[in-house]
């Protein structure tokens, strides 16, 4: 499989690429959230979820979780998250950062 790396916000290998198919872009942790991209619009578009809206889903408590096991929540719940990114998108929630995804979203 093909490593992934952010370079200047974009994914080495995005769903796009014909010769990758079902690679999707890695998730990673900076400071308190998770940071990914989805596909909007013919464009990747940076998205990110909260450490606190993850850790809520989960059910545990954000000061025993490790950057590992907040991308290993990310992953489990990697569908819906990037389902409601997209929904955002949709309505124009779009900050200058680009999408951030809270507890509120994630339990609608």
């Amino acid at each position: 499989m093909m490593p992934h790396s952010l370079v200047r916000g974009r994914p080495a290998a995005t769903c796009k690429d014909r010769r990758y198919p079902r690679i999707k872009p890695m998730a990673v942790v900076i400071g308190d959230c998770v940071h990914f991209l989805v596909e909007f619009g013919g464009k990747m578009q940076k998205c990110r979820v909260s450490d606190i809206a993850l850790t809520n889903k989960e059910g545990v408590r954000k000061k025993d979780t490790s950057h590992d096991q907040l991308l290993a929540m990310f992953e489990k719940h990697r569908a819906e998250i990037e389902r409601i990114a997209v929904v955002k998108l949709e309505s124009g929630h779009v900050s200058l950062l680009g999408i951030i995804l809270t507890t509120e979203d994630l339990n609608r």
